[in-house]
C-alpha cells in the first residue's frame, strides 16, 4: 500500500500547476499511425504477434478498435496523463496513447 501512495504523490494528474510533457493538447484531433507503420518502426514483442513494443505499447484490440470505428484513424484527445512520459486518452477509444502512435495532427475546418 505504501507503493500506491508514493505513486499517487508523485505523479499528480489531477493538473495542479503540472506541465506536461506531450505534443497534443485536450481537444486535438490527431490520427493514429497504421499496425504496419508501428511494426515497422517498434517491432512486436518477442514471441507475441499481437503487441507492438512502443511507448505505452500498442495491441491488436487496440488496432481492431480503430478499424471498427470508421473515423480513418482520426481520435479527439480528451485527456493527458504525465504518468510513464506522458501519454493521452482519446473520446473515443479505451487505451492509452502516446506521442509515438501519434501520427500527426489534423487541422480541422468547418
Amino acid at each position: 500500500m505504501e507503493i500506491v501512495k508514493m505513486y499517487y504523490a508523485e505523479y499528480d494528474w489531477r493538473n495542479k500547476g503540472q506541465k506536461y510533457n506531450t505534443k497534443y493538447k485536450v481537444g486535438d484531433k490527431v490520427k493514429i499511425k497504421t499496425w504496419e507503420t508501428l511494426e515497422e518502426e517498434f517491432g512486436c514483442a518477442y514471441g507475441n504477434e499481437n503487441i507492438i513494443i512502443c511507448p505505452q505499447l500498442f495491441t491488436a484490440l487496440m488496432e481492431q478498435e480503430l478499424e471498427e470505428l470508421d473515423t480513418d484513424r482520426v481520435v479527439t484527445i480528451s485527456n493527458l496523463m504525465e504518468i510513464d512520459n506522458g501519454y493521452y486518452l482519446v473520446e473515443e477509444l479505451d487505451g492509452r496513447y502516446s506521442d509515438a502512435i501519434i501520427e500527426e495532427k489534423l487541422c480541422i475546418t468547418q
